[in-house]
């Protein structure tokens, strides 16, 4: 078994970071998203999510994939490192030239990467999450309800989400599904 970990609103509560989202009509472009990402040092850390981060990562491989660019990698792992996830097995970041939206880069890797039946992923973004239900059967899906601004605000490179999530504060509730 396989444990993937998505960062901004599910590890990582990047609230403090609204004023730097890309403006109306940005965000199509990774360089829209890098003053936003790599503010990403002063992200305060998720506890319930993180509790079981610790936990299951000293027992199982795991994997942070992320829709943050390459340029942010330096301050990512600054982040990690400071809050004691950087025993993490791989981190995968978004190439700079790839502008692709978080679901389409993701899948991608996901693929990359074996995912497979019986893996566990932990994801905030409702796109993400649709996209793992209809490619990856037998997956467990761990919903967590988002502390990410820019899913709340229902931008995600800037795609508009079929659903917005305003319930910041519930972070201990997961919600863990397998796919069948």
């Amino acid at each position: 078994m396989k444990i993937f970990w998505d960062l901004d609103g599910t590890l990582a509560n990047n609230e403090h970071r609204h004023h730097l989202l890309p403006k109306p009509g940005e965000g199509d472009k990774t360089a829209h998203w890098t003053a936003f990402n790599q503010a990403c040092v002063d992200d305060t850390v998720i506890q319930s999510t993180y509790f079981l981060f610790m936990s299951l990562s000293q027992q199982f491989a795991t994997y942070i994939v992320t829709g943050r660019a390459e340029d942010s990698r330096s301050q990512t792992m600054e982040w990690l490192e400071k809050n004691g996830m950087g025993h993490y097995y791989q981190l995968h970041m978004r190439p700079v030239e790839d502008h692709r939206r978080a679901k389409e880069f993701k899948l991608d890797k996901f693929m990359e990467l074996g995912l497979g039946d019986g893996d566990v992923v932990f994801e905030d973004d409702h796109q993400v999450i649709k996209m793992l239900r209809e490619f990856f059967p037998g997956v467990i899906i761990c919903e967590v309800p988002s502390s990410c601004i820019a899913v709340q605000m229902g931008r995600s490179n800037n795609e508009l989400q079929e659903e917005v999530v305003h319930d910041a504060d519930s972070f201990v509730m997961q919600r863990c599904t397998k796919n069948v």
